[in-house]
């Protein structure tokens, strides 16, 4: 992974932060986010296949906390030890599509 501007995993955050219930949010096309991001409401989280990376610096990249949450066409990568990283943590009850 390359490090991604600051202002694009911070404005990911903000779009996160400030999304309704069941909204898509749509993640620019060649980007990368550095997380972790958490999902704490059902939200359709979109990408462009590994075109949008999201990933973690020895983190889960997405922290999924609630149901009803959707991932679509996301790349998720654990940077820091790709081969024994979680790049996605769901708590429980909490099942991504």
């Amino acid at each position: 992974m390359t490090d991604a501007p600051r202002s694009t995993a911070l404005q990911l955050h903000h779009r996160l932060a400030q999304a309704r219930s069941g909204e898509r949010v749509e993640l620019a096309f060649g980007c990368e986010y550095e997380g972790p991001f958490f999902l704490d409401q059902p939200l359709h989280l979109v990408g462009h296949g590994p075109a949008t990376q999201v990933y973690g610096r020895g983190c889960p990249a997405l922290v999924v906390r609630t149901a009803g949450v959707r991932l679509e066409r996301l790349g998720l990568a654990d940077s820091y030890s790709p081969d024994t990283g979680v790049c996605l943590l769901a708590a429980a009850g909490a099942q991504p599509d």
